[in-house]
């Protein structure tokens, strides 16, 4: 969606409602209002978090993977000069490997982007003879946030409630 970088989220107020949802910091980026929810073993992300920031359409929300601290902090050293609210921050502030967008205002067009990209090198792919068209198998999937299953060929993956592949998995074939 953006390249990596460091962002200032200005009026930052703690659990604080976004729509229906509770989420952990709420602030803006810019002019733009941007959420953090903190997820871990226990917790998900809420199906309507997604659907707020879709109505909402010009927010940021980013996923912060907690799961990792728990390993963290077991590791410590004995004796750290370094406090657990410490590594904490540093780990929030500069672990890039936890984060992931839920949603960003430009998502839209960055699929429909990609989606345009790879029909395209796949016509030229066909064209040129480097592939051939195959029949499309029918897969079962299902969306981790909303737990909704169902069956679609493997070009159509989106959830049929969220409308998004973020969060879909496949789980088979049909029987």
């Amino acid at each position: 969606m953006t390249e990596a970088q460091t962002v200032t989220i200005e009026n930052a107020k703690v659990e604080v409602g976004f729509g229906e949802v509770m989420v952990d910091v709420l602030g803006t980026v810019g002019e733009v209002p941007f959420a953090l929810y903190f997820k871990h073993e226990g917790r998900d992300v809420p199906h309507d978090l997604m659907s707020t920031a879709q109505v909402r359409g010009r927010c940021g929300v980013v996923v912060i993977n907690l799961d990792p601290v728990l390993g963290m902090f077991a590791a410590r050293r004995p004796g750290s000069q370094v406090s657990f609210l410490e590594e904490l921050r540093q780990f929030i502030t500069s672990d890039v490997r936890s984060k992931s967008w839920l949603y960003h205002p430009r998502i839209k067009a960055a699929r429909l982007r990609a989606e345009a990209e790879l029909k395209e090198a796949l016509a030229n792919d066909l064209q040129r003879g480097t592939v051939t068209p195959v029949a499309t198998a029918r897969i079962r999937y299902e969306c981790v946030m909303c737990k909704i299953q169902w069956t679609n060929d493997a070009r159509q993956r989106a959830c049929p409630t969220c409308r998004s592949m973020l969060y879909v998995r496949e789980i088979g074939t049909p029987q």
